[in-house]
């Protein structure tokens, strides 16, 4: 069966065993660039399969219903933040959530930041309505999309407020379980501020994380799905990318990431007066004591079996290359070994880009996350080693890097590293003073 393309950015829909081609082509969008215009999702109706929602990157979200609009052009009901501007990029991608209540299709949009507006949240009680009704419903405020994200601190709406920041483009799974329509999940970027791992943007300690948020009112509240009440507690990761339910109880939650997939165990725990032993207060202390007011009592990781961890590279220890190896792996942490099947172990978390092994002293090694973000270990690979030890170069704004830019040890002079960014920066010692950087970093 030949399958044919028309215009710019295509839908195929499947009727009577054909694909049928459908057009999204207008004056704004265009499928020349996959990260303006190309579809990030579809979505049926669920009381009218002929009704198609598709969501894009920069364009907002379009429609296809020939019962509402009376042909079968896609439409646009909702624009993008900024789809109007020239440096508009993947990060402005939008996520949808389609179900029903009270008879009518309630459309769930998340929209990705913009070079005017920071991401947001949106819904639509009743869009069994034109499409020229709802696009313009966005800016006049009469029917269709309401906002329910809110910039104030302490409000409903902070929660969803730029929930998935500069992540967008990667964080953004929204879904709704069938049947529940007031239930929304949404995932986006972990608030590492909010959780004391941000020293360049530190915020008030006032969640978990928020990398996956659960709401039970329609959007209007959100608590923080990230931890669990064990102690520690099994956390989710970061990068978060889908989320599907149990169909006989949607407070069981399927969640896949970078981490491979985790499920909820359908009881949640108020945990918010918790909240009075940090160090909050105000609005950062309301915040809290609302986002960890129903937090999930079990995680459970699914991932025996799952072998998907991307190895993107490998060091060996030169003083004994047979027994110690290093490896970083795509957003898992870097991970060492000792020269037995079971010994690997996660040294670090985060993204795991180069390392090595110190030409001169065996237990000093070196790892870094992206760019040029990396740490120091003088104890070897133990885990409370690391120190950070590239701020000279992060906090040089006009000097960027490749996401696992290049990094080698000197292989004959000790506490030498070399790193390839716009230009070659060095280190002969090791980053500084192991009692200062211990002390400090």
């Amino acid at each position: 069966m030949a399958v044919t393309r028309h215009f710019s950015v295509t839908n195929w829909q499947t009727a009577d065993g054909h694909f049928l081609p459908q057009d999204t082509a207008s004056s704004s969008i265009s499928g020349g660039d996959f990260f303006k215009g190309g579809i990030s999702d579809l979505q049926l109706d669920t009381t009218d399969h002929a009704t198609v929602y598709a969501a894009s990157f920069v364009f907002g979200v379009w429609r296809r219903s020939p019962r509402l609009d009376g042909d079968n052009t896609f439409h646009q009901i909702i624009s993008g933040n900024d789809q109007t501007s020239a440096v508009a990029t993947q990060v402005e991608r939008a996520a949808i959530a389609v179900t029903a209540k009270n008879g009518h299709t309630r459309v769930y949009a998340g929209l990705g930041n913009g070079a005017t507006a920071d991401s947001n949240l949106w819904r639509a009680d009743n869009a069994d309505v034109s499409a020229a009704a709802l696009f313009a419903s966005k800016t006049t405020g009469v029917g269709g999309w309401k906002l329910l994200s809110d910039s104030r601190n302490g409000s409903d709406g902070f929660a969803s407020f730029n929930w998935c920041g500069g992540q967008c483009s990667y964080d953004m799974p929204i879904a709704s379980p069938a049947g529940h329509p007031d239930n929304l999940w949404i995932g986006g970027q972990m608030q590492y501020g909010e959780i004391g791992q941000d020293i360049f943007n530190p915020r008030p300690p006032r969640s978990n994380g928020r990398t996956i948020q659960r709401s039970t009112d329609g959007g209007q509240t959100f608590t923080d799905m990230t931890n669990d009440t064990q102690s520690p507690p099994l956390g989710m990761h970061p990068d978060q990318h889908a989320i599907v339910f149990d169909p006989s109880n949607p407070d069981i939650a399927f969640v896949g990431s970078d981490g491979g997939v985790v499920r909820t165990n359908g009881q949640f725990v108020d945990t918010s007066n918790t909240c009075f032993s940090r160090p909050i207060r105000g609005s950062d202390l309301q915040d809290c004591r609302k986002w960890l007011a129903a937090i999930p009592n079990r995680i459970l990781s699914l991932n025996d079996g799952l072998a998907t961890l991307q190895y993107q590279s490998v060091s060996i220890n030169p003083h004994d290359p047979l027994h110690q190896v290093l490896g970083g792996t795509q957003d898992n942490g870097t991970w060492a070994w000792s020269g037995t099947p079971d010994s690997w172990f996660e040294s670090v978390g985060g993204d795991g880009g180069q390392s090595g092994t110190d030409a001169a002293n065996r237990n000093i090694r070196v790892h870094s996350y992206t760019g040029a973000d990396m740490d120091i270990n003088f104890q070897g690979s133990a885990t409370s080693g690391w120190d950070f030890i590239s701020s000279p170069m992060d906090q040089n704004a006009t000097e960027f890097g490749a996401f696992y830019s290049p990094i080698i040890m000197d292989p004959t002079e000790g506490g030498t590293i070399f790193v390839g960014l716009q230009h070659i920066w060095r280190t002969q010692d090791s980053g500084g003073s192991r009692a200062y950087l211990d002390a400090n970093c």
